[in-house]
């Protein structure tokens, strides 16, 4: 592993708000779980994989640093650039939660995202606001937005 990412390796989500939202949504579109099959990209603790451990889904996980026992997930390093690694499934679900501004290509990304999604499956993003009110303040002293 790079050591620069070594500060990541035991990371936590920082916005626990936008992973209940999107859990939430997940329930209400799928009230039974059971058996379904859900990938998060972007691990983290405390991420929609923690919330869903106890729900019966088979729940995947990706990211580009080292993840370990998180939600009872299989888990896959790999460099989303480079595509999806094989879980030899198709999804029900697919989260990516503030993973899209560190691709390099997101239209790639969803092509790829189509691919290995159930028809009728969900592809779930989010990204940061960079614009919000708070952001656009200190864009105004000249001071970089808060997860830039």
């Amino acid at each position: 592993m790079d050591n620069r990412q070594k500060v990541f390796e035991n990371f936590e989500v920082p916005d626990p708000i936008r992973i209940s939202k999107s859990v939430n949504f997940i329930h209400s579109k799928f009230p039974d779980l059971n058996g379904k099959n859900i990938l998060e990209c972007g691990m983290a603790k405390g991420g929609v994989v923690d919330h869903l451990k106890d729900s019966g889904a088979n729940l995947f996980g990706v990211d580009i640093n080292p993840r370990k026992n998180i939600g009872g997930a299989k888990i896959a390093q790999a460099d989303l650039n480079n595509g999806f690694p094989d879980f030899g499934v198709k999804f029900d679900i697919i989260f990516a939660g503030e993973v899209m501004e560190h691709l390099f290509d997101d239209a790639k990304f969803i092509r790829e995202a189509k691919k290995i999604l159930k028809p009728g499956g969900y592809l779930m993003i989010t990204v940061p606001n960079l614009v919000f009110s708070f952001n656009r303040i200190r864009m105004f002293f000249g001071q970089t937005p808060i997860f830039a």
